[in-house]
């Protein structure tokens, strides 16, 4: 597997350099949604930021009001932070953990969508 360095933001917190980002299809969708000064999104925003590269959209939303109206997608309001990853038209279940997160990117690396 293909692997590029890419500079990591966290919306209102810090720039890093990530050492290596998979080569991931750009049509997969990952959206946060969970306090900026939570720690479990912070760990679920680095699982992103470090398996999602760049090219591919990548939002961090402090709540499911702040969403674009314009989003194609809805996301329930939770009483936790969750992220979504998104495709083919179609978005997954709430992920709440860094493993689930990081399993079902995986499926998507190769090709369970």
């Amino acid at each position: 597997m293909n692997a590029e360095p890419a500079t990591v933001t966290i919306p209102g917190k810090r720039t890093a350099q990530a050492v290596e980002v998979p080569r991931v299809d750009t049509a997969i969708k990952a959206v946060l949604i969970g306090s900026y000064e939570n720690s479990v999104a912070a760990g679920l925003w680095e699982v992103i930021a470090s398996r999602i590269p760049q090219g591919a959209d990548r939002r961090w939303f402090a709540a499911a009001s702040e969403v674009p109206s314009e989003s194609p997608f809805h996301y329930p309001a939770l009483s936790r932070p969750a992220a979504f990853l998104c495709a083919k038209g179609r978005c997954s279940v709430p992920l709440f953990t860094v493993a689930e997160l990081s399993a079902r990117i995986d499926d998507m690396l190769n090709g369970a969508r």
